[in-house]
């Protein structure tokens, strides 16, 4: 292999490795919508129910784990999740805006949504991404989309504690491939 091939592998093998790093600041919350319903759902029963009702979402039966009441800036620790150590949450003065963290390492779940409710019937749906349904890594921003304030935020999920690749170890295996395709390619023509 000819000095110019190698600073193109080189090159082509930098490429993988910077995309595979700068691709790990991906958003943790995506925002599936906000909804403005007839009346409110009543308990998270209900709230579950509705997010399996809404088309494209929500595979398995989802399970209720834990709800942080911002009125008493307090956890409800009646779902499958009861220690609150699992989740944190702050939501502002205002209640409109806020931030969620969460490390199911060792609970037997996997979080898939998070739903705030404000005002009377105001819900703001947030799937999380693939890469981080045992932990955020960090805090993720939450609001709601009217003036009323964010009542309570509900966390929901699934059993199980697969966890999936992130992008990052992904492309950085890509790349390490493709060094390797490189380097036998090379030991065979010398």
């Amino acid at each position: 292999m000819n000095l110019l091939n190698l600073k193109k592998l080189a090159a082509a093998l930098a490429v993988v490795c910077s995309l595979a790093f700068a691709s790990s600041a991906s958003a943790h919350l995506i925002l599936v919508g906000h909804y403005t319903l007839g009346g409110p759902l009543g308990n998270p029963s209900n709230e579950a129910a509705w997010i399996e009702g809404i088309e494209g979402l929500a595979d398995d039966t989802l399970t209720y784990l834990n709800k942080f009441d911002t009125d008493d800036q307090d956890w409800d620790n009646g779902g499958s999740v009861d220690n609150p150590g699992y989740f944190d949450a702050n939501v502002g003065e205002d209640a409109v805006n806020g931030s969620v963290s969460w490390n199911l390492t060792g609970s037997g779940f996997q979080l898939s949504y998070v739903l705030l409710k404000s005002g009377q019937a105001n819900y703001t749906l947030y799937e999380v991404s693939l890469d981080q349904v045992i932990t955020s890594g960090g805090w993720d921003p939450i609001a709601n989309n009217v003036r009323n304030g964010i009542s309570h935020v509900t966390f929901f999920g699934v059993p199980g504690t697969t966890r999936v690749p992130d992008s990052a170890s992904t492309l950085l295996l890509i790349g390490l491939g493709l060094a390797s395709v490189g380097f036998v390619a090379r030991r065979r023509k010398a």
